[in-house]
């Protein structure tokens, strides 16, 4: 596929060259072209002699690897900058950033940091008011970009912009060639992610005892307990986190069965099941064929 590169998209990419602006935080609202110019970037880069990578903060569209985790990848082919390979993720274990900030803003600056001395283009999500503005704000403060480049017909991102005068911004008017996606299309593209990832995975079986769980209070209380303890366990589907010993996300997974009297969890996942040592619940349930379920069963 080809992209159309508008002067503008060139006169940055030089200019990120030239003055070693290796932290791009790319701003817009949606249907703003956001990630067809994160790709290009990236592409130009790698094709100068750089190492560079795609940051991909948006849970629910994805660039690079599944939904509902921030995101690393490379292009394989500097020149095809459609060609991203995953290389590395943080679960979030959600669709969008509402109820979500913190991890978002934790999970983009833990993969933008262990990005190294990389050129790095981070893509964000297409909300820029109201919890828009307080996501981008964090992200910003969090991350300390080197540019921020706004991907703006007007002034939707003027706030944003105008909070955070100490960072180097310049403004980008969108494709008139950018197709608007609508919601039904949005969840179509999550669903063709999610079957895409879990078709390459198996049913894999994991003991209990051996597991340390995360991000649910409850289910880490029952097993300390012997599962004694009031309330409801996890239930089939829910979108998990699977983790080695040090933390590093390794992948998603979808839960099956979790027996508290055989000590047995089951998930479907692409990961390969001696390294998960950590598991961590998310809040959203989706089947291995890429069926939303929902936030509740």
């Amino acid at each position: 596929m080809t992209i159309e590169i508008p002067p503008a998209w060139e006169q940055v990419a030089s200019l990120c060259l030239k003055d070693n602006l290796c932290k791009i935080l790319v701003l817009g609202a949606a249907d703003r072209g956001k990630s067809t110019l994160c790709r290009f970037l990236v592409s130009r880069f790698c094709q100068a002699g750089s190492h560079a990578i795609l940051v991909d903060s948006d849970v629910g569209q994805k660039d690079v690897g599944p939904p509902g985790a921030v995101t690393r990848g490379y292009l394989r082919l500097p020149a095809d900058p459609y060609s991203l390979e995953l290389d590395g993720l943080y679960f979030v274990g959600a669709m969008t950033p509402l109820r979500h900030l913190l991890p978002m803003v934790v999970g983009t600056r833990d993969v933008v940091q262990s990005a190294g001395d990389a050129f790095v283009v981070i893509n964000t999500t297409g909300f820029v008011h109201g919890i828009g503005y307080a996501l981008k704000s964090y992200k910003i403060e969090t991350v300390h970009p080197d540019l921020l480049i706004a991907v703006d017909p007007s002034d939707e991102t003027a706030a944003i912009t105008a909070s955070y005068p100490q960072f180097r911004s310049v403004r980008i008017t969108p494709s008139p060639r950018v197709d608007p996606k609508s919601r039904p299309m949005r969840r179509e593209a999550r669903h063709r992610a999610f079957a895409a990832y879990f078709g390459a995975g198996s049913k894999i079986d994991l003991d209990l005892r051996k597991m340390t769980f995360q991000r649910d209070a409850y289910l880490v209380k029952a097993l300390r307990q012997r599962g004694r303890s009031p309330g409801s366990l996890p239930q089939r589907y829910l979108l998990c986190g699977l983790c080695d010993g040090t933390g590093r996300c390794l992948g998603l997974g979808t839960l099956e069965t979790l027996d508290l009297q055989t000590g047995v969890i089951s998930l479907v996942t692409p990961v390969n099941s001696q390294e998960v040592k950590i598991i961590q619940l998310g809040d959203f349930y989706v089947k291995p064929d890429g069926e939303e379920l929902g936030r509740t069963r």
